[in-house]
């Protein structure tokens, strides 16, 4: 029973599942104020961001084994990333911050901090979105897990420099 499709027939999909569920308590337990949970002397979301990148590691010079086309391998990140980054800051921005606002919407939809948002689409990394999570432990903070996004894309860079065997 052999079967040729990426991914199928490997348990990168459970491993990254569990790291997510250490980073998801991690985090909890940090914005409720509470002492993180430790797992071989680090934070338990410490554990889960090593877990993802080591995994996105072997998978990203996977990717590039199969096929050494930077321009290729490139886009392919690029749409990897993208596309996704667009749709969470349309809805978070425009569908959660509107609900969970404490200011007007006229003034939320009108205020810098929501059009410099939309910069997390292309990895420029901003927080905060107007009047939401104002008396969290981290104040204003939408999503401090996108930190890690402008890092692993930077990454893409260095697999094909140490992988060699560029093709044109």
């Amino acid at each position: 029973m052999e079967n040729n499709k990426i991914g199928i027939n490997n348990n990168f999909s459970i491993i990254r599942l569990m790291a997510a569920f250490l980073v998801f308590a991690g985090h909890m337990y940090v914005l409720m104020g509470m002492g993180v949970p430790t797992l071989m002397i680090q934070p338990i979301h410490r554990m889960g961001i090593i877990v993802f990148f080591i995994c996105g590691g072997y998978l990203i010079s996977k990717s590039w084994e199969r096929d050494k086309n930077y321009i290729h391998y490139m886009l392919k990140r690029v749409f990897r990333i993208v596309p996704a980054m667009a749709v969470y800051c349309v809805f978070t921005a425009c569908v959660i911050g509107p609900i969970i606002t404490t200011i007007p919407l006229k003034e939320y939809f009108s205020h810098i901090l929501f059009k410099s948002y939309f910069k997390n689409i292309v990895l420029y990394i901003t927080y905060f979105l107007p009047g939401i999570f104002e008396s969290n432990p981290y104040p204003n903070a939408v999503n401090g897990s996108i930190w890690s996004l402008p890092v692993e894309f930077m990454m893409y860079f260095f697999v094909p420099l140490l992988g060699g065997g560029y093709e044109a």
